[in-house]
This record gives structure tokens, C-alpha cells and sequence, in this order.
């Protein structure tokens, strides 16, 4: 069965993830690219890989902690700091401020607004508003951090990722003018996750009652991890059937916000994605 590699983009770097190692490429202060692969090392999952629901779980907290280390290695590598200096501490500062900010300001705040505007109109309004919301902050989010010229720069490297994955996925001699030819977006993406995150807590959130509001936010929280679950399956069904029209419809609107969270790279961005991407096939060969 061939690989189906993942990735991420890094400050001035690509990780890519396959079955057994994720390999992290960054471009140093001398113009030189460092590449290490690391075993992701999380085999006491491998029994619950194949539990529906439960799998996405895993698959989240598992791309979280490495999302986390290889963005603070990058981060290291692409200034000319030494690694070494990375501790666990870091790690769980970054991870947790991260995932903290994201349930107050995709999760918490959309509810409280959406609780205040439902005053002038009635509880069970409370759930669209509040989707309406969450999507609508989301993509100001996105359109804001957009203007950060560090931040461009990471949205070129993801669609690098992208684009060498794509380029892997056909066969292709992994060159530039053969990466190029590929779309910034793809199925299989983050920004996809995230989507359907919200459009599934949109219709888990109509079940769980409007009052009280402590029951609502206490909910949001609670409830977190089931819809990522759910949302995990919804993609890899997607991703199965991303020939046919059902596919293709769960998977268009990911892929069009897709165009908010990449950029279009130059040819060193793309030699880093390359060099990440090759060294990810030979590392899993082993």
C-alpha cells in the first residue's frame, strides 16, 4: 500500500509526515537546507488506529505535538539558534496558550456574541448565529494574519508542501518545473479540518440546549474532541471517494479556503519542499 504523506509548513521550512517518520526541511541563515527525520514514536496508538472516531482523536493530539516540535525547530534552525536549546517546557507552553486561544476565540466568543444578539431575538437562534460567527471570525483571522509579512512567507511554504505532495502523489520526477504544475490546495489539508470542525459542531450544538449559558460554554469544551472525531472521518471518507460528486462536494469548500492560507512560492520555497518531501520517501524505505 503506497504512503499517503502529510505536511505542514514551517518558518522557512516543510515538514512532511509519512507512516513512520516525520522529516523536517529548513532553510538556514547561510542558504543551506537542514533536513532531520524523526520517528514519530507514537506506536501505542497503532491498535486504536483502526476504531472509528476514536482514530481522529489520536491523529489530532499526535499532529499537535509534532506540529508544535517542528514549528519550534524551525523556528531555531531558520535563525541560526541551536536546537539543543528546545526544551519539553517549551512545548507545552506553545501548545497550550495555542489550543487555549483557539477555544476562546472560535469556540467561547462566538457563543457569548451569539447569546448577546439572541436577546433581541429568541434562544434558538443561538446555534446559526453562533456558526455564522465562528466561520466569520475564522476567515477575518485568516485575511488578518494574511498582511504579516512572516506569515505570508509560511503561506508560500505551505503551498510548497502542498504542491510536492501533489507532485509525489502522480508520479512526478520531483523537480521544480514539475512541482509548479500543481495546485496550492489540497484535499487532505489542516485548513479542511478546521472546516468541518465548525460545520459539524454547527450541527451538534442545535442538540445540546440553549440554557444555561454556563451548560452551553461548558459543552463547547466537552464536546471538542468528539466532533474532531467526527470531522476525521467525514475527511478520510472524503479523501476515499474524492473521485466521485459526494466527495468532491464535501471537499470544495475546504479546498477554496485553501487559497486564504497559501501564497504562491518562489523556487527556493519549493527546493526546501522538495528536499523535505525526498527525504521523507527515503526515510520510510528503511
Amino acid at each position: 500500500m503506497s504512503i499517503k504523506f502529510g505536511g505542514q509548513a514551517l518558518i522557512e521550512g516543510v515538514m512532511i509526515r509519512g507512516r513512520q517518520y516525520n522529516t523536517v526541511a529548513v532553510r538556514c541563515p547561510d542558504g543551506s537546507i537542514n533536513i532531520k527525520s524523526d520517528s514519530i514514536g507514537w506506536k501505542w496508538t497503532s491498535p486504536y488506529r483502526k476504531i472509528p472516531f476514536l482514530r481522529g482523536i489520536l491523529v489530532l493530539a499526535e499532529t499537535l505535538y509534532i506540529g508544535t516540535k517542528s514549528l519550534l525547530y524551525s523556528s531555531a534552525v531558520s535563525t541560526g539558534e541551536s536546537s539543543d536549546s528546545i526544551r519539553s517546557s517549551d512545548m507545552i507552553i506553545v501548545l497550550t496558550l495555542s489550543i487555549s486561544i483557539a477555544i476562546i476565540v472560535f469556540f467561547l466568543t462566538p457563543l457569548f456574541a451569539a447569546s448577546f444578539i439572541s436577546r433581541f431575538l429568541s434562544p434558538m437562534w443561538i446555534p446559526l448565529i453562533e456558526g455564522v460567527l465562528r466561520v466569520s471570525f475564522f476567515i477575518i483571522y485568516l485575511l488578518l494574519i494574511r498582511k504579516s509579512k512572516d506569515v505570508r512567507r509560511v503561506f508560500q511554504y505551505h503551498a510548497a508542501e502542498h504542491m510536492s505532495i501533489h507532485a509525489h502523489e502522480h508520479d512526478e520526477d520531483l523537480i521544480p518545473s514539475n512541482v509548479r504544475k500543481y495546485a496550492f490546495a489540497h484535499p487532505r489539508c489542516g485548513t479542511a479540518f478546521l472546516l468541518i470542525v465548525f460545520i459539524i459542531s454547527f450541527i451538534v450544538f442545535n442538540f445540546v440546549g440553549h440554557d444555561p449559558l454556563w451548560w452551553m460554554f461548558l459543552s463547547r469544551i466537552v464536546l471538542i474532541l468528539p466532533i474532531a472525531g467526527c470531522s476525521y472521518e467525514l475527511i478520510h471518507f472524503a479523501a476515499l471517494n474524492s473521485s466521485n460528486l459526494i466527495g468532491r462536494f464535501i471537499n470544495k469548500p475546504s479546498l477554496a479556503l485553501q487559497s486564504l492560507t497559501t501564497d504562491y512560492p518562489d523556487d527556493a520555497q519549493i527546493e526546501v519542499a522538495i528536499a523535505a518531501m525526498m527525504h521523507a520517501r527515503e526515510v520510510e524505505k528503511r
